[in-house]
C-alpha cells in the first residue's frame, strides 16, 4: 500500500512559487479531529482549509491535493493535478479601520516569563464598556504601556484599530501555543489604542 501524501502547491501570478508537501499519516497540523479522516476528506473541511489559508500572502492561491509518489514523477504531473483551491482570505477593511470605543481601563497584570495562556495572549488591558463586554486593549506606537498604565481604573474614549496577533504555523518549523478550537494557535485579537480622546 503506497503512502498518501498531501501536496500544498501555493501559486503566484500563474507561476508555481512553492510545493509543500508531507505524508498523511505523520501530518499533525490543523484541527486534529479531522486527522484521523482520508486525505481526500480533510482537505474539503473549511476547518482544514483556514489553517492553510493563513500561510499564504497577498496575492497567492493555493491548491491541495492528496497523492501517492508513484502519482507525482514530474512537476508538470503535480501541478497539472485538479484539487481544492485555497484563496486567501479577503482583508476586511471594517477591521483595519480606526473606530472609538468607551469604558472603564483594567488592568491585570501577568507574570510574562512564565508559559500560560496569560503570557501567551499577551493582554493585560482590558476595556469594560458600557453594555458589559470586555475587550483586550494593545499599547503600539502611538500609546505606550506606561500611559495605559497611567489610566487605569479610569473612564476613557479612545481611538483603537482591531488587530490579529495569533502566530502562523510555518511547515516543518516547532511551534508550541495554546490550542484554539479549530485546532490551531489560540487567537490571540484585540484592539491596539491609537489615542486617547477627550470626552
Amino acid at each position: 500500500m503506497e503512502i498518501i501524501y498531501l501536496v500544498f502547491l501555493v501559486f503566484s501570478g500563474g507561476s508555481l512559487d512553492a510545493i509543500h508537501m508531507e505524508s498523511w499519516h505523520n501530518y499533525a497540523n490543523g484541527p486534529k479531529y479531522l486527522l484521523n479522516r482520508p486525505c481526500e476528506e480533510a482537505i474539503e473541511d473549511p476547518s482544514f482549509q483556514k489553517h492553510l489559508r493563513q500561510r499564504l500572502s497577498t496575492g497567492q492561491k493555493g491548491r491541495l491535493v492528496c497523492k501517492t509518489m508513484s502519482e507525482m514523477q514530474t512537476m508538470k504531473q503535480l501541478v497539472g493535478y485538479s484539487g481544492v483551491e485555497i484563496l486567501p482570505a479577503k482583508a476586511d477593511s471594517k477591521k483595519n479601520a480606526a473606530l472609538v470605543l468607551e469604558g472603564s481601563l483594567i488592568h491585570k497584570p501577568y507574570e510574562k516569563g512564565r508559559r500560560s495562556v496569560e503570557s501567551y495572549l499577551g493582554q493585560e488591558f482590558f476595556l469594560k464598556k458600557p453594555d458589559g463586554t470586555t475587550v483586550a486593549l494593545y499599547p503600539g506606537e502611538s500609546v505606550s504601556r506606561e500611559q495605559l498604565l497611567s489610566k487605569k481604573g479610569q473612564k476613557l474614549r479612545l481611538k483603537a484599530k482591531f488587530v490579529d496577533r495569533t502566530p502562523k504555523p510555518e511547515p516543518g518549523v516547532p511551534m508550541s501555543y495554546p490550542m484554539g478550537p479549530d485546532g490551531g494557535p489560540l487567537p490571540r485579537v484585540g484592539y491596539e489604542v491609537l489615542e486617547f480622546l477627550t470626552n
